[in-house]
Parts: C-alpha cells; structure tokens; sequence
C-alpha cells in the first residue's frame, strides 16, 4: 500500500499544491486526499509540500540577485589580478572561477529554503547522485526533513549538490534534460555549500554519521565544480573519520534475526557510510594501496524492503568479499536470487581501484608480476559479469529486474567498462614484458586491442539506448562521462570513419554531462581535438597515451593532450 502523505492539509479542502511526484513528471495531479489517483494507482508514495511562501521565495530571489551584483564586480577583479603565468595552475585547482569563500558569505543567501523548495531539492539530489541511495534510505531521508531533525549543514549539502542540475543549459542539449532550469535556486549553491563546509569542518573533532555524509556529498560538489583540492580534503576526511568510528569492522557473524530492527539499520548505514567513503577513496584517492584487504569481510549494502522511519526498514545483508576480491563462499546467493546494483558498484569500484593502481605501477616498467596481476583483474571482472550483464541488450528491462533507472545502470556498467578497457589497453601495447610495442603499427595494435574496440561499442550501444528513448542523461554521474571518453579515444585510435556515430554519441554524452561536472569539459576539448588530429593520415595516435588518462579523477585533468 501506499505509504501516508507527509505534511498532508487537515480537513475535505485539497491542497492547493500538486503532490511531489506529479510535479516531479510534469503530470496534473488531482489532489485527492491522503493519497492522489496517480500514485495511488502506482502505489507509490504521496506527498504534499505546504504551500508555498511568495512572499519570502520573492525576498530570497531579490536578495540573491542583489548579492549576484555586488560580487560579480569583486570577482572581475579579484581574477584581473592573476598573471599569465599561472593559468595552468588555477585551472588545476577550479576550473568554474569561483570567488573565495568569504565572498559569498552572506547569511541570508545561505539560509535554509522553505519546506517545498527543500523537498524539491532533495528530489533532485537522489535522482541525479548515484551514492546518494548509498549513503541514505530515501524514504527515511525525507521523513527526518519533514520532522525537522536533519542537521542543517547536510541539509545546505544535499540542497547545494541538487541546485547544480537546476542550471540552465545549451540549447541544443535541452531535450537531453528532464530537469526544469531554476537559476535563482543554481545561484545559491555555492553559498549553500560554503556555510554547510564551515559548520562541518570546525566541527570535525565531533564525528558522526551526519558529518561523514556531510563531507561525502561536499565532497562530490566540490569535484563537480572543479575545486579538486576542496574535494580531497573532504573524501580524505570522510574517509578517516568513518575508519576513526570503526565503521569498516561492522561485521555481521550472529544471526540476524536475533538482533534488533532499529540497531540493524543503524549499523547498515553507519556501515554505508564506510563503503561510500570507500568507494570515493577508490576512485579519487592517489594513494597506490590495494584496498582490497580494508574491505573484506564487510557485508556489502543490504537490499532495503519496505518501510520508514517509524514502522522500521526490513533488509538483507549483502554477501561478503575475500581478500582477493571474490564473493565469500559464505555469503553466496542461493538460486534466483540477485545482488543489489548498489552492491555491485561496489564490487566493480575496489577492481577499478585496484586497476588503476597496477597501471600506474606498470605502465612505464612493465614486468611479468604486472602481467599476472592484470590477468587476475580479468578473472575478476569474468566473475561478476553475470551480475552485471555488460552486454545488455535492453536497459530497461534488465533495470527493471533490479528496480533501478537505466540510467543508474548504465553508470554501474560504466565502471564495468573502463576497468575491462584499460587492461585492454595495457595488454595491447604490452603483450608480454620483454617487448614493449610502443613503436608498433596501427595495424599492429588494433590487432591486440581488438577486444578493446568491441567491450568500446558495447559500452557505447548502451549509451545510444538512454538518447534514443529520450532518457534524462543528466542523471548519468560524472564517471559515465569518463567512460564515454575513454570509448571514444579507442575508437578514434581505430577508424574514426567506421566509428563516427559512436564517437557523435559519446561526444554529445560528454557535453551535456560538462555541464554539471566541470572537469568533463576539459574531456571534451580533447576529445575535439583526437578527433580533429584523426583526420590527418600521416598522424598517428599512439594507444600507450591512454594509459596516461587512468588517473583522471584524482588531478581534474588530463595528464597528455593528444592532438595538441
């Protein structure tokens, strides 16, 4: 049944306000109470926001424009004052030219919205942030908020990471985004963000849940706006603080049935917490650690049932990895039954971790160690592709099985992916260690990169269904991005002729994904100018210099410009 409208106006009067849902889907709803047609329907949740406060939405939006004015002055010459010189440096450290925090510092811009606005952003933030589902129980999220007991700097967090999809984008990539453009909303984000990173970190000698969460998501905002210094200091804390509260040692080895409801969802998300932090560090972090060993034996994220806040979540604890990063005998589902997306991005996040530490070990010194070590990464990804099933030929169907988006799915195999390309990548232009190949024909290397070219348009095919059926590609993360790329590069190493769709696809993929992500734009530029470079025969584009690009995410940019 459906769960009970939160907020919902006593009395026969309908509200005067379309439920959250509805609104959501651009649908008209009929108000009914306590539960519309349409979601009822559905069986869906229904929820009413309270009316809207015009009068306080029109002062923040004229006060927001007032300090808009005000600081676009100090910002003209706060950047006139940088020389030449040091280009390269500033757009390492932030590449959308933000003004230092105690710019936009004022109060006002930074005060919590009204209820309506703030559930709106919620919305937005889990339906763009893939870790968002990660780190919260959706349902239980939006009850806390409307009870009033969220801490306000996550509140201003997840409400600054939401308002970055409320931009207003091309035009030529409107009908890419689902998303209305509110741009009053957009321009309070970096406010929002600043007082929610001022609260936590003069806090930080206080850990808890809250504060770890705080810092993940501050963590993703600041890498969305280029601020790649920002971010690490976040992810590093996160990280930390969930291993400082012991976190990664909540192991389950009693029977779950003996414990009690309420603290086996307190553990599960203080265990998530570990796992999203984690799972960042893997991603992000330039330490070259196998993290296989700090994981293992933790239950991966439990699949949630039904439930809330005040009747309590049912869940099932997720199987549990070896110290070589296979499922733990123990903890093997029985026939029929599925792991949860979730569970499996974390799976596919530690082998990509741990690939990209070997091709930055190897890449330049390669060994007979190095060789092994990249065939066990093979064997690794050979076991969960089952699970994952790369090679889907209807996302919606198999999103469907797991009830996730597509487009979460896309995002799970896009991780899939690069791992596959980049061993790919790495065999091609080392096939044993005592010959290197880095002076070898193209004929040569598309010969040994052949698997390469055909996991690249598998990847691609999936990326053609989400713009063919007319999905939200905004709610594609900013990996998928990379990994369009990295496809992309393979193929322009190949044909660029033969392949000119597929490169059309990832190209506009990356583009509208640069919108919201910034350090993607300096993908894009590259992707440009491969391209541009392809179309001269006498060019040759080495496939070694993509191994150049594995550490993407951790520095912001890229490490080589092929074609420059």
């Amino acid at each position: 049944m459906a769960a009970p409208a939160q907020g919902v106006p006593t009395g026969p009067t309908p509200p005067i306000v379309a439920c959250l849902r509805c609104r959501e889907q651009k649908l008209k709803c009929g108000r009914e109470l306590p539960t519309c047609e349409r979601c009822r329907k559905k069986d869906a949740a229904c929820t009413y926001p309270p009316p809207p406060d015009r009068k306080r939405i029109a002062a923040e939006k004229n006060r927001s424009k007032a300090s808009q004015a005000n600081n676009s002055s100090h910002t003209h010459e706060h950047g006139s004052s940088f020389s030449k010189t040091h280009a390269t440096k500033k757009r390492r450290l932030s590449y959308s030219n933000t003004v230092p925090f105690d710019c936009l510092a004022e109060p006002d811009v930074a005060d919590l919205p009204s209820t309506e606005i703030g559930l709106l952003l919620q919305e937005v933030y889990f339906k763009h942030i893939y870790h968002a589902h990660l780190m919260f129980h959706k349902t239980v999220t939006f009850q806390v908020y409307m009870l009033k007991k969220m801490p306000d700097h996550l509140q201003r967090a997840i409400f600054a990471h939401g308002a970055l999809f409320l931009q207003e984008v091309d035009p030529q990539y409107q009908k890419y985004v689902k998303a209305y453009p509110m741009q009053t909303l957009y321009e309070r984000s970096w406010s929002w963000a600043h007082a929610a990173s001022v609260q936590v970190l003069s806090h930080v000698d206080e850990p808890s849940v809250p504060k770890i969460q705080t810092l993940l998501v501050l963590q993703q905002f600041y890498w969305a706006r280029g601020e790649i210094v920002r971010a690490k200091i976040h992810a590093t804390l996160a990280y930390r603080l969930s291993q400082l509260l012991g976190y990664d040692e909540l192991y389950e080895n009693g029977d779950p049935a003996l414990v009690n409801p309420s603290l086996k969802f307190d553990r599960e998300i203080r265990r998530r917490s570990y796992w999203a932090s984690w799972g960042t560090m893997c991603l992000h972090s330039e330490e070259i650690v196998q993290r296989y060993n700090r994981a293992r034996g933790l239950p991966l994220p439990a699949e949630f049932g039904p439930g809330g806040s005040i009747q309590g979540v049912e869940l099932i604890h997720g199987q549990k990895m070896t110290r070589t990063w296979k499922v733990d005998s123990d903890s093997e589902l029985n026939n029929g039954e599925t792991s949860t997306l979730t569970a499996e991005m974390m799976k596919l996040l530690g082998i990509w971790g741990n690939t990209r530490a070997l091709v930055l070990t190897f890449k330049n010194r390669p060994t007979l160690e190095g060789i092994e070590e990249f065939d066990q990464v093979d064997e690794s990804l050979d076991e969960i592709e089952p699970s994952v099933q790369f090679l889907v030929q209807d996302i919606f169907a198999k999103a469907k099985s797991y009830d996730e988006s597509p487009e979460f799915l896309v995002c799970v195999c896009s991780v899939f992916y690069l791992s596959r390309a980049f061993v790919d990548v790495f065999k091609a232009v080392n096939p044993d260690p005592d010959t290197r190949t880095l002076g070898a024909t193209p004929a040569s290397q598309l010969s040994t990169g052949k698997r390469a070219i055909e996991e690249s348009l598998r990847f691609i095919q999936l990326l053609q269904q989400l713009l063919e059926t007319g999905q939200d590609i905004t709610r594609l993360w900013h990996v998928a991005g990379y990994a369009a790329f990295i496809a992309a590069q393979i193929l322009a190493h190949a044909d660029r002729d033969i392949y000119s769709e597929g490169l059309k696809t990832c190209r506009t993929i990356i583009e509208v994904l640069s919108t919201y992500w910034k350090p993607l734009k300096s993908l894009a530029a590259n992707l440009k100018a491969t391209m541009e470079a392809a179309r001269y025969p006498n060019v040759v584009l080495p496939l070694f210099y993509l191994l150049d690009y594995v550490n993407f995410f951790c520095d912001g940019e890229l490490a080589s410009d092929v074609g420059n």
